[in-house]
């Protein structure tokens, strides 16, 4: 005779809703684990989109002011004459839609010459300014601080009345 276990605990039969509960409480917590994920990506992204949205574009005559502003910072005088001449002919290229900083010097003067926009008076002050300019980059040969102060005061001028379309 086979024995019989006590109480009966092998012979009842496996319930059917155990495993049931136990597939609704897995599904419960990978629903629970999607839905974190989720909201973390849309709380990443927000958050990326808020940091990009608050970094200003400027314009390009914004972008000459900038580097203008920060001339007093440079070191050399070679540096500080390097971005007073881009900035002249950066500005003169905004004004006039012709490629300045791609020009020699004696190629923007014969277009300032043939342009009825600048008059003589400034022909004149770009020519010298643009002759100190080739002096000081190209054959290296130094210029005093009051010189430098000079040009930036000036490069400064003209580029604000080119900017607001004045004839100079």
């Amino acid at each position: 005779m086979p024995s019989k276990s006590p109480h009966g605990i092998f012979e009842l039969a496996p319930s059917r809703t155990l495993g049931l509960t136990s597939s609704l409480f897995y599904a419960a917590c990978g629903l629970l684990l999607f839905a974190l994920a989720v909201s973390v990506y849309f709380y990443w992204r927000s958050k990326n989109k808020s940091t990009a949205q608050t970094q200003p574009v400027l314009t390009p005559w914004e972008q000459i002011q900038l580097q203008l502003q920060r001339l007093g910072e440079l070191s050399s005088p070679t540096e500080s004459m390097t971005v007073l001449n881009h900035s002249l002919r950066r500005g003169m290229e905004l004004r006039l839609k012709e490629p300045y900083t791609a020009f020699t010097s004696a190629e923007i003067l014969t277009h300032l010459q043939m342009n009825s926009q600048f008059s003589s008076d400034f022909q004149a002050e770009c020519a010298e300014f643009l002759k100190t300019a080739d002096r000081v980059l190209f054959a290296y040969q130094p210029y005093e601080e009051e010189e430098r102060v000079r040009w930036q005061k000036q490069v400064a001028q003209w580029l604000e009345r080119m900017r607001e379309g004045q004839t100079l």
